[in-house]
């Protein structure tokens, strides 16, 4: 029998206080979400890349509309997810 899957919401402010949470659900059943727009500010997609490294991330960046806390315009937000796919290329090569 598989090991149930459960997948939480991390919501901080700051890229400290989600790496601390992100270690209390490293064992491998747990997807998490991290919520990007609740970060005071975004980091570098390599800081992002390392904290995927801690367990199986999805990485969301929701509009206030969707109940996000960040002010960014789809424009600014489509910018990101766009700048986000070129640095995993970087990243990869």
């Amino acid at each position: 029998m598989s090991e149930p899957r459960v997948c939480i919401s991390i919501a901080e402010e700051s890229l400290d206080a989600v790496d601390c949470l992100l270690r209390d659900f490293t064992d491998g059943s747990t997807i998490i979400e991290c919520r990007l727009d609740r970060l005071k500010v975004i980091p570098p997609i390599e800081e992002l890349g390392a904290l995927s490294k801690l367990g199986r991330l999805i990485f969301t960046l929701r509009p206030m509309e969707q109940g996000g806390f960040g002010k960014q315009n789809r424009l600014e937000r489509l910018f990101f997810w766009e700048s986000i796919a070129r640095g995993i290329d970087t990243l990869n090569a």
